[in-house]
């Protein structure tokens, strides 16, 4: 589903070397849709083969949904990928396309695992434990450099959360950027570090909303071990971040000041919103204020861990906790820019003093001291 059109998509066996695919469109909030085709093909997930098909002609669409199907030859007990593109007018005349996926397991029904790329099995034996060896200095020292550069892994809707302005003001214009995907194969970043030399080049290191598995287990080793030796990290939540992140059982799930909630489904929704408040334990913030009151409406189930202290509260629910590590700082936000703001009310990261109050916790996190 998106803002223009929600869909079914399913796919049978039609005959013992067919399979038939059906659609089921309807428009979304964007109004009734004009024009409506969908065209694409179908992709064998374990080898090479590529079943193109006809293009189908929706016509227009309204809030009833009009369904389309066709068959195409294929072996049907094999694992398919259907790749498809459906494009249409707004009821304002405006042409726009969808690109989407469809994954079927084929008529023997496997289990398919999205995340991890693989058959998931009915029966499962946990691995024995390995203990992983990686390449490491005999010593691991961070030192500070004269022109501050910082890493920021890159999740959906990074940018309204603004960090690159809050860095800015802060002092810390350069900044290296890696962009995440999640994919029915798994997450990666466009850009991790892989050795000891990069990670040591950062002041300090932002994942917004990204994976543990796209940072890669070496990725994660060297991020523990750069916090450890006196670096800064923040860690913004999000749909990819802490519990549905994946965080638990890794590196990161030590670094944290916070403790996991135990369940990929973390989040809760505050109704009515709740206002932002900076607490009288705040460090980074002692003594900030707001522009006007700041409301939050949703978070990330997550509790202080001992020895951690909470910079700012969503109501009576941690927002922003602050801990150390090793030598190192590490900061975690409990949500992201998510939520519907009703007339007159100001979402936290819309706050005229949000970039100011940022910039203050990563002074922190990049210097330690105050700047």
């Amino acid at each position: 589903a998106s803002t223009n059109m929600i869909m079914s998509v399913a796919m049978e066996a039609s005959a013992a070397d067919e399979a038939r695919i059906t659609f089921i469109v309807s428009r979304s909030l964007s109004g009734d849709l004009k024009d409506v085709s969908l065209k694409g093909q179908v992709r064998e997930v374990d080898r090479v083969g590529i079943h193109p098909l006809k293009e189908l002609d929706v016509g227009n669409v309204g809030w009833n949904p009009k369904q389309v199907s066709q068959t195409f030859k294929v072996n049907n007990d094999i694992r398919l990928v259907a790749e498809m593109t459906l494009t249409a007018t707004r009821a304002g005349g405006a042409p726009f396309e969808e690109k989407f996926i469809y994954y079927w397991p084929g008529k023997s029904g496997e289990k398919f695992d999205l995340v991890a790329g693989g058959i998931a099995s009915t029966y499962k034996r946990a691995p024995a434990k390995k203990t992983k060896q990686y390449p490491k200095p005999e010593r691991v020292t961070l030192i500070p450099h004269e022109k501050p550069i910082y890493l920021e892994c890159r999740g959906i809707g990074y940018s309204i959360m603004k960090v690159k302005e809050a860095a800015k003001l802060a002092g810390i214009e350069e900044v290296k950027a890696g962009s995440f995907q999640n994919t029915f194969a798994g997450s990666n970043l466009s850009y991790v570090p892989t050795s000891y030399e990069e990670m040591l080049a950062y002041d300090f290191v932002v994942l917004n909303n990204v994976t543990a598995e796209s940072m890669t287990d070496f990725g994660l080793e060297l991020l523990k071990d750069y916090v450890k030796a006196g670096g800064g990290l923040l860690v913004i939540g999000g749909w990819f971040a802490f519990d549905p992140g994946g965080y638990a059982g890794t590196q990161l799930e030590e670094i944290l000041p916070v403790k996991l909630f135990g369940s990929p489904f973390s989040w809760e929704r505050l109704v009515p919103p709740v206002p932002l408040t900076i607490t009288a334990e705040a460090r980074c913030l002692a003594g900030a204020r707001w522009a006007g009151t700041p409301l939050c409406y949703w978070r990330q189930k997550l509790s202080p861990r001992e020895g951690s202290w909470v910079e700012i509260m969503a109501g009576d629910k941690p927002f922003l906790v602050c801990g150390a590590y090793g030598k190192g700082r590490v900061a975690a936000i409990t949500t992201h820019a998510y939520g519907n703001p009703s007339s007159g009310e100001t979402p936290f990261w819309e706050d005229g003093a949000w970039v100011d109050n940022l910039s203050k916790l990563v002074k922190w996190l990049a210097f330690g001291a105050k700047k």
